[in-house]
């Protein structure tokens, strides 16, 4: 069967790559670091956007920057966890404010204070 549309080789393998754990010596794939992760990052999104395919767009895009970058990670600026939610907090703060709004069905403004509440309370249970 001759389909115009090819598979990438090496997808699976590059799924299985080791990534180093923070905690120890032991190491996960990339995947195992999705399945343990994505219902988190996924609630954070979703808590910004307030819209529940925004935020499956929003988080799907941030696992892919973050597979495409895996080789950028650097331990000592923090955990895999901080990491993945920072793409994906760029990534939602990526939408315009407007954008958002029109989403949400509410004012700029209000897209504004909802973010800054968001990070602010991640932070806080950052530091805890």
């Amino acid at each position: 069967m001759n389909s115009p549309y090819r598979r990438n080789k090496g997808v699976n393998e590059a799924l299985a790559e080791r990534m180093p754990v923070v905690t120890g010596a032991d190491t996960e794939t990339f995947a195992a670091l999705y399945e343990r992760t994505f219902p988190r990052v996924y609630a954070y999104v979703a808590s910004l956007l307030r819209d529940r395919s925004a935020a499956e767009d929003v988080t799907a895009q941030a696992f892919e920057r973050a597979y495409r970058r895996r080789a950028t990670y650097r331990t000592r600026r923090g955990s895999h966890e901080a990491w993945l939610f920072g793409i994906a907090r760029n990534f939602s703060a990526g939408l315009s404010n407007s954008e958002i709004a029109k989403v949400l069905q509410v004012s700029e403004t209000a897209v504004g204070t909802r973010l800054h509440r968001t990070l602010t309370k991640l932070r806080k249970a950052c530091h805890e």
